[in-house]
């Protein structure tokens, strides 16, 4: 007799991380959606183990060499459109030592103990991350916002002024973002610039100044229906697969949020339905408030 599914279910082993790696979206780039970025630690993981090490280690070692030697050579063969430097960025946000601590607030002490260590070692921020229990990438990012390009030779940042923006200071970002031939603005030189704020204050501050036709709340039913219908068009199963920016509600390159924090607002509605039912329900209940408001 055949086996009823739920022994056949059980009886199938589970996929194995190479398998899943198979999974994610082919010639993917930008960020990692929540399968994708599950296969490739997977497939993290099955390496570092292969090696005889923690996938933390795998991630903090540094002298692994090219071609087949090279771990995040052999994961980007298995994940089509990911860079081997994309790959180990997003590995080592996700399991380098210091990642239990994203999102902490930095003190005082140790954005001083940032600099002395940067000064010691220049740029060396593995090592650096190992001292202060941070990742690479955080310890690199906090040093740019508050000291300014960390490449050596580079000068120093001027003291970063913190409340209202003045006028003059606004005009010299403007500026320097209307001399740009792209329309993109590298936020560290709009830094220097404008000489008495950081690079994320300028890019906050860009995401408010840049002229844009697209309102700043989705206040009315028919902005809040054209924004679950463009998630419809998108095709998307899960939120994270998103790319909000180009929605077409906020400024790319910029800490705009227009169109996530509206979504974030509609889903409260729903909170027990899946991704895709839920814009479902909120799309056919936008359409019946657009209809009783004409």
């Amino acid at each position: 007799a055949p086996a009823a599914p739920a022994a056949a279910a059980a009886a199938t082993p589970a996929p194995a991380p190479a398998a899943l790696a198979a999974t994610a979206p082919a010639a993917r780039q930008g960020k990692f959606s929540r399968t994708e970025s599950a296969a490739v630690i997977a497939a993290a993981e099955e390496e570092a183990t292969a090696r005889g090490v923690t996938v933390a280690g795998l991630v903090d070692r540094a002298d692994w060499g090219r071609g087949a030697k090279n771990p995040w050579r052999a994961l980007a063969a298995q994940f089509p459109g990911r860079s081997a430097r994309s790959l180990l960025g997003h590995v080592k946000r996700r399991c380098h030592a210091g990642a239990a601590r994203r999102g902490d607030r930095w003190t005082a002490a140790e954005s001083a103990a940032l600099q002395r260590a940067h000064a010691a070692r220049p740029s060396a921020w593995t090592a650096i991350a190992r001292e202060l229990g941070r990742t690479p990438g955080a310890c690199r990012d906090r040093y740019r916002t508050l000291f300014g390009d960390p490449t050596p030779g580079a000068a120093p940042a001027a003291p970063s002024r913190t409340g209202p923006w003045e006028p003059d200071e606004e005009a010299r970002l403007l500026a320097f973002a209307g001399s740009s031939a792209t329309g993109d603005v590298a936020f560290g030189a709009a830094a220097r610039a404008v000489g008495t704020r950081s690079r994320l204050q300028c890019s906050r501050k860009w995401g408010e100044l840049r002229p844009s036709s697209a309102p700043r709340h989705l206040d009315t039913a028919a902005e809040r229906l054209a924004l679950c219908e463009a998630l419809v068009a998108r095709g998307v199963t899960d939120e994270s697969d998103v790319t909000w920016t180009e929605l077409g509600w906020d400024v790319p390159g910029t800490a705009t949020t227009v169109a996530l924090s509206g979504w974030r607002r509609l889903r409260r509605r729903y909170p027990e339905l899946d991704f895709r039912a839920a814009v479902a329900r909120c799309v056919a209940d936008l359409r019946d408030e657009v209809r009783a408001a004409g």
